[in-house]
């Protein structure tokens, strides 16, 4: 993901980290690859050969990656089927999946003569006791998109039928009377629509990624378990309104006195109660939200809470935001897109700490679900200066477009 000048975040102090643009840091939503292998298809039919292997190669975008691949010669004539290239299972073992439900295919390609065919991604279907129900290639020239150097990444989706209860995946080659080579680099059939998620982001083959694993933490110091959120292909979070949330289990290192709390935001609604980010029991430690038509900047000093709020009118549902909020005794500030858009002098005193957790996308007993966007968190054990705000803000901006 693109920088806006080169500059790089302040990462002096930061003790909580998520971030969808990097990848030390998020790995992908939760989710199930049904795909269980690449198998080059090496049996010859009438007049067609083939050689297959592997070759290492740099595709565009993705990086280095070793594909199988498949030269086949076809001199059929069209009357005659096609080439088998590829099996996406264990040969013809049927892999179990669920009926009158929405899948992803999506693969990862390159074709040495540019032909391409609606069987490159093909499905056959079955009943639980392995009675055929349907068939079908599902390949669309219009849903690819070019990595460079002849690599395509194309998608689609299928629904299947109310009686399926097993399913095959399969690549075929429709062209006749010529020799050309296939590689397949990346394959992947997922419950649920995910047309839009990079490749960078799919599960390996024959693999879940479960929800606490879909954030990796290059601090080493906190887990994350992601419920119930939506991903899109530019890395950022869904979060519903109602249930989406991320939670992390307490960590001593957010038990500061002098806090920074930073989100990258995209609401949805410039008149809600969405929680960005708590800190601790719900209203006993530190927290920044929308509620009503304000951003909220919430932290229980002494005896009780205190509230800085600025306009939500600060911030769009048409465009993304970055969003700061710091506190050391004396001077609580909110800073939106780099400027100072709020501030107190008066509440001084010893933040409170206590055991509760970490939650984002909600109040951490679970109430306040932000409906919206969110591509980064980031919290500091200090007080990031106006100028480290800006920093920030200048390094991330590009990446969204601001």
């Amino acid at each position: 993901m693109a920088q806006f000048n080169g500059s790089a975040p302040v990462s002096s102090g930061l003790v909580y980290l998520i971030d969808t643009g990097n990848q030390r840091s998020y790995n992908g939503p939760a989710i199930q690859n049904l795909a269980q292998t690449i198998v080059p298809v090496a049996t010859s039919g009438v007049n067609i050969e083939y050689t297959t292997g592997n070759v290492s190669t740099m595709i565009p975008n993705l990086g280095q990656t070793v594909s199988p691949f498949v030269n086949g010669y076809n001199s059929n004539s069209a009357s005659y089927c096609c080439m088998q290239q590829f099996y996406f299972t264990n040969g013809n073992a049927n892999v179990a999946c669920s009926p009158s439900t929405t899948y992803t295919y999506a693969i990862v390609y390159k074709c040495t003569s540019g032909y391409t065919h609606p069987n490159f991604m093909y499905r056959y279907e079955y009943t639980s006791g392995g009675t055929y129900v349907t068939e079908a290639g599902v390949f669309d020239t219009a849903k690819q998109i070019s990595l460079g150097d002849g690599w395509f990444w194309a998608w689609n989706t299928f629904t299947t039928q109310a009686t399926t209860a097993q399913i095959v995946f399969r690549s075929f080659y429709y062209q006749y009377n010529v020799s050309d080579i296939f590689y397949l680099a990346k394959v992947m059939v997922a419950p649920g629509d995910y047309t839009q998620l990079s490749p960078n982001f799919w599960p390996n083959l024959n693999t879940t990624r479960s929800s606490t694993q879909v954030f990796s933490d290059p601090l080493g110091t906190n887990t994350y378990t992601a419920s119930n959120l939506t991903y899109s292909s530019n890395g950022t979070l869904g979060f519903n309104g109602s249930s989406s949330v991320i939670t992390s289990p307490n960590n001593t290192a957010l038990d500061t006195q002098t806090p920074t709390v930073e989100v990258w935001v995209k609401t949805n609604s410039l008149n809600q109660n969405g929680f960005f980010f708590e800190k601790g029991t719900v209203n006993t430690q530190y927290a920044l939200f929308q509620e009503g038509t304000a951003i909220q900047w919430r932290t229980y000093v002494g005896a009780g809470y205190t509230t800085l709020s600025a306009a939500s009118s600060n911030i769009s549902t048409s465009s993304w935001a970055q969003i700061v909020a710091t506190y050391t005794s004396g001077s609580k500030k909110i800073y939106v897109n780099g400027v100072e858009v709020a501030t107190d002098s008066a509440t001084t005193g010893t933040l409170a700490t206590n055991s509760g957790g970490i939650t984002v996308g909600s109040y951490n007993s679970g109430g306040y679900f932000y409906n919206g966007n969110i591509g980064i968190v980031r919290v500091y054990n200090r007080v990031l200066s106006a100028s480290e705000v800006i920093q920030n803000f200048n390094a991330t901006r590009g990446r969204y477009g601001i």
